[in-house]
Order: structure tokens, then C-alpha cells, then sequence
């Protein structure tokens, strides 16, 4: 195939031929044209073989880009395509003085190599901007995912807000009011979590919508306890978590009340001819008609054939949202009782009326019911004080 002819492009002027090249020559196109193989081309079709070869033999001799070597190129190129044909400009590359022309003729030339090696920087860099924006906004989804997924375990709930607390503390601002209904209405304990977490905690309760519902969650708590005692009655029951966790005790006590657990509980069946009662209100007595599905601060038992028995929930072990919450009773005679070591922030969910709660050790501080419910202080430790056996304390222990 015969090979097209082109012309080339130098200071604006469409060459053919080499005296045209002469006349408008300008190094700066022409060193353009060298390196992008446009010159050699153009030579090759215009079948130029000796200016061909001279070309040919610079493109495989010098292959740096450094000012040096253009400068060296520069020159035999002046060489090949003026030779002695000087005009005023060309006289100075003949004579001693040529480096300094060179070098102010091929200046820009540098610069600009060096912007589009700048340009070719920055839009890496862009790319690589592109790339770990991506790779961020990636991450802070799936932790957000992982709040709303996370139901059991609260250790790995609160690495994961430790984590959006720092790096990712402002884009979680932006939407932590929509966030936070999600967890209040799908995963109470992710909303625990955040409360535990220090500069987190600044979210739930700065909302007044969010503050109100938090104050609600020990109802939330009781709702979720109705959904385990339906489940258990249901023909599919309890999933194997809870089942492994239940608790039964059967005999015959002589009709003879007998104290079984200490713990709250959740009572899941007893048969007939048994009665149960809590270990705060003697004079209750239940029938095991009444007391499925209640929640008791302690159980005891009385029954009178060996056949008799009860099944129950111990709170504290089931996993999740309602075992992280702990429950405290009594009286300390007007002292200050050690509840809890100073060994991490202890959130307080709900204190009774008449009690009071401070951080171990911390003189002068008396927390009261009204100063600490729908507030959900931290504190390190808890001294607690009260002079009521009944009235609870509810609060989650911190778990590092």
C-alpha cells in the first residue's frame, strides 16, 4: 500500500517540502514532532531517506527527556534542517554563545513537559482520590449496616462505634437523627452503644424526639419479652439460643415456698397446681394460670407432687439488647454501698425513686432518680445509696 502524504505543521505554516521546513522553521514544533514520531513520518512518505536516517539515528541515540539531552537534540536538528542557511537567530548557534540560546529556546519546552507531567500527577491523583473516597464511603456503609445487624454482641457493637467516631464522626452528623430512629425501632442495643461511646453519646441525646424514646426503653425491653414467651408457646418456639437457656426446676416442695433464683426472670410455663411469687411481694401469690409470660424479681416456688415444675428465662442470659441490662435492688441502710468498681463507664439506664448513685468515690456528688432518669449518665463505678429494698437500678456494665 502506498503510504499517504501529510504535511507537517510547523509555526501554523502546512510543510511539504524541506525548504518550506527552512523558512518556517520553529523548535519548538519541531521538537514536538520529534518525540512524538510526527518528524519521522513525515520524512518517511516525503522520502527525505537522509534526513530520515540523521532523525532516526537521534531517536535511537538519545532517549532521556532531561534538559541536557534536548538541548543536544535541539541542536542536531538546527544541523540537519538549516545547516548553513543562518538567519539572525541562527548565528548565535554556530558560535560560542549557543548553549545560552538553547536554553532559552528550549525553556518552555521543559516547562511545559513538565506541566503535563504535573497535569498526568494530579490526575492520578485524582483517580487515587476517587478510589479511596470510594473505599471510605464503602467502609462507613457497612458500618452502619453492621449497627443495624449486630444484635447480640455488644463488644463488637461498640469497636464499630468506636470506629464511626472517629474518621467518620462527621458524615455520621449528618444523618444520625434518620440513623437513630432506624436502631430505636430495629436494634436497641447499637442505641446502647452509642450511649457508652463518649463523644457518640452527644447524638441520641441532643434530639428531643430520640431523648423521649430512649426514656421508653425498658418498656421496649418488656415488648421484646413478650415477642420470647410467644415465641415459645408457638408451634415454632424458642430459637436454639434461648432453649438452651432455659431454666427449669420440678419437685415437690411440701407445699413449702422455696427461693429459686434471685434473678429477674421471665416465666415461660408451670403446670397446674403450683404458684409462684417474687422475692419482693411474699404476700402475691400466683397461680400458674397467671403467671405465664410475667417477668418477676426473683422467683420462689411452692408445689406439693414430684411432677410439678416451672420454666423460666433467667433476663441476664439472653443475649443482646435485653441481657446487657442489669438490675440491682436494696437497701444500705442511708450508706453508700460499692455496687461496681471503678473499671469503665457504667451507663445508667433507669435509677428508682429515693435512691441515689454516684462514681465511686466521688464525694459530693449525689445523683437522685429525677437528676439521672431520661439522662443516661456515664459514671466510673457506681456507689449506690437507698433506703428501699424494691426500688431498682437498672444499668449496662462496660464491656472492654
Amino acid at each position: 500500500m502506498k503510504p499517504i502524504k501529510f504535511n507537517l505543521i510547523v509555526d501554523g505554516y502546512p510543510v511539504r517540502t524541506l525548504e518550506e521546513l527552512r523558512e518556517h522553521f520553529n523548535i519548538d514544533d519541531m521538537l514536538q514532532h520529534f518525540y512524538n514520531g510526527t518528524l519521522l513520518r513525515w520524512l518517511s512518505v516525503r522520502n527525505f531517506k537522509n534526513e530520515f536516517d540523521k532523525v532516526s539515528l537521534i531517536m535511537s541515540s538519545y532517549t532521556n527527556k532531561d534538559i541536557d539531552t534536548i538541548l543536544i537534540i535541539t541542536e542536531k536538528l538546527v544541523m540537519i534542517f538549516l545547516g548553513n542557511q543562518q538567519s539572525d537567530n541562527e548565528l548565535h548557534i554556530l558560535d560560542n554563545d549557543k548553549s545560552d540560546f538553547f536554553k532559552r529556546t528550549v525553556f518552555h519546552i521543559i516547562a511545559e513537559d513538565e506541566r503535563h507531567n504535573r497535569l498526568l500527577k494530579i490526575e492520578q491523583l485524582k483517580l487515587n482520590n476517587e478510589e479511596i473516597i470510594n473505599e471510605y464511603l464503602e467502609r462507613y456503609e457497612l458500618l452502619k449496616t453492621n449497627l443495624l445487624n449486630e444484635r447480640k454482641n455488644l463488644m463488637v457493637l461498640n469497636e464499630t462505634v468506636n470506629e464511626l467516631s472517629g474518621e467518620f464522626f462527621r458524615l455520621f452528623q449528618l444523618e444520625a437523627k434518620e440513623l437513630l430512629h432506624n436502631y430505636l425501632k430495629n436494634n436497641m442495643l447499637a442505641v446502647i452503644s452509642i450511649l457508652l461511646n463518649k463523644r457518640m453519646r452527644e447524638f441520641p441525646l441532643k434530639f428531643k424526639e430520640i431523648k423521649s424514646k430512649l426514656g421508653e426503653m425498658l418498656l421496649v425491653r418488656d415488648e421484646y419479652l413478650k415477642d420470647i414467651y410467644n415465641d415459645f408457646k408457638s408451634f415454632k418456639g424458642l430459637d436454639n439460643d434461648l432453649a438452651d437457656k432455659v431454666k427449669t426446676f420440678q419437685g415437690d416442695t411440701g407445699q413449702k415456698w422455696i427461693k429459686i433464683e434471685n434473678r429477674d426472670i421471665l416465666v415461660l410455663q408451670s403446670n397446674a397446681g403450683t404458684k409462684l411469687r417474687d422475692n419482693y411481694d411474699e404476700e402475691l401469690e400466683i397461680s400458674h394460670v397467671y403467671a405465664k409470660g410475667l417477668v418477676m424479681r426473683g422467683l420462689q416456688f411452692q408445689s406439693f407432687k414430684e411432677n410439678h415444675f416451672v420454666k423460666y428465662l433467667p433476663l441476664d442470659e439472653i443475649d443482646g439488647f435485653i441481657g446487657v441490662i442489669s438490675t440491682f435492688r436494696g437497701a444500705t441502710g442511708g450508706y453508700w454501698k460499692d455496687l461496681k468498681s471503678a473499671n469503665g463507664d457504667y451507663l445508667i439506664i433507669k435509677l428508682g425513686s429515693g435512691c441515689f448513685i454516684r462514681s465511686i468515690g466521688k464525694v459530693g456528688e449525689e445523683l437522685s432518680a429525677d437528676e439521672v432518669n431520661g439522662e443516661f449518665p456515664l459514671l466510673n463505678g457506681i456507689d449506690y445509696k437507698s433506703n428501699s429494698d424494691t426500688e431498682p437500678l437498672y444499668f449496662v456494665s462496660p464491656i472492654n
